[in-house]
């Protein structure tokens, strides 16, 4: 294999997860208009597209040069000498037609799994303007939508599953618009509109009416909507017909024991421990310290606190254990600090107990 070719393998391999036409076919369109080799101006992070992590790889491997403008802008040019020649054989030799969609969604899974949100955004982009067939349009949209919702780009996320959600109508595929319904009501609940979440997870359950983590979701929006009484009574619901559902133990868990009803909240923790995530350990937490075993609540709650931040239900559970271990001041602090939460806000009768702390 030609030295350029195998450096444009490896590299498309370590950054893309593909093979080389899509590198190729980028450096083609970029650097190579008729007979004259063009210069790319480098951005801070990104240039023609590409991620400069990319462009300092070709730069390290010789492929790629650096020069900067009286001005200081860099420019980015094939190098000189032999390594135009090499490459431009490689490129004419090697088909340096424009890549297929499916390298692009292949290189936008692999930097979205690896947390390169902008480098996945825009292999996916690039897939959706080649694509014609309106099922992959709908999956990208999806894939766009939860490249979004990861970075919390919440009216974006919202805007790509919508879109998603009218290509598949034209299929009628009603578990998948289900789905697209629910991610948009996440979208809803995490920017702080249970009522409007609430309403498209019921839209999604008219689609697939079975699906118990749409149902525990709508629990969660009812919750976080001011409905306390609503949401245990769909947590109850889902876990009559089926009691080994992880999802809606855990939701009933930490609703008991917010309700102040440990014995109740502990019977559903037992089933899912080990616990991972900060909110559900300070539920747990609480539920202990009002069923009487504080030297057990206070062990829990130590690690909490560090990982709780911004969210409002978690705080208001580790001030309440303070306030029942007696540390009046740091419950009030964290009471306070727990109004003051938006990832995700206090529900309203959250807040009066929040209320009642603070005096």
């Amino acid at each position: 294999m030609d030295v350029v070719e195998q450096v444009l393998s490896n590299v498309a391999a370590a950054h893309f997860g593909t093979d080389a036409r899509l590198l190729r076919s980028w450096l083609y369109e970029n650097f190579f208009s008729g007979r004259n080799f063009a210069s790319v101006y480098r951005g801070e992070t990104i240039t023609a597209n590409m991620p400069n992590e990319v462009i300092d790889t070709l730069v390290e491997a010789g492929i790629l040069a650096t020069h900067s403008d009286h001005n200081g802008n860099q420019w980015h040019t094939i190098s000189n000498g032999i390594m135009v020649g090499l490459v431009e054989r490689v490129l004419t030799n090697g088909s340096p037609e424009q890549s297929p969609p499916k390298s692009y969604l292949t290189a936008a899974g692999t930097a979205f799994r690896d947390g390169n949100f902008q480098l996945a955004t825009i292999q996916a982009e690039l897939a959706l303007a080649q694509t014609r067939d309106v099922t992959e349009k709908g999956e990208i949209e999806t894939f766009l939508g939860n490249v979004a919702f990861s970075q919390e780009l919440y009216d974006a996320a919202i805007e790509h599953y919508q879109k998603a959600a009218t290509l598949f109508e034209l299929f009628a595929v009603a578990p998948v618009i289900g789905r697209l319904l629910a991610a948009i009501g996440r979208s809803r609940r995490a920017q702080g509109h249970a009522p409007l979440a609430a309403a498209e997870f019921r839209a999604a359950l008219e689609r697939v009416p079975t699906d118990s983590l749409i149902r525990t979701d709508l629990a969660w929006a009812l919750w976080y909507g001011g409905h306390p009484q609503d949401a245990e009574s769909t947590l109850n619901e889902i876990l009559r017909k089926e009691e080994d559902l992880s999802a809606a133990l855990l939701a009933r868990a930490q609703i008991l024991a917010d309700l102040n009803r440990p014995g109740d909240s502990l019977r559903d923790f037992e089933k899912v421990l080990p616990l991972r995530r900060p909110p559900a350990q300070a539920a747990y937490a609480l539920a202990l310290a009002l069923a009487g075993n504080v030297e057990e609540a206070k062990s829990e709650v130590r690690p909490i606190k560090e990982h709780a931040d911004g969210h409002g239900p978690a705080l208001l559970r580790v001030a309440r254990i303070e306030q029942l271990v007696g540390d009046h001041a740091e419950a009030a602090r964290l009471a306070r600090e727990a109004q003051r939460a938006k990832s995700p806000a206090l529900p309203p009768h959250l807040r009066e107990i929040a209320l009642g702390l603070l005096d």
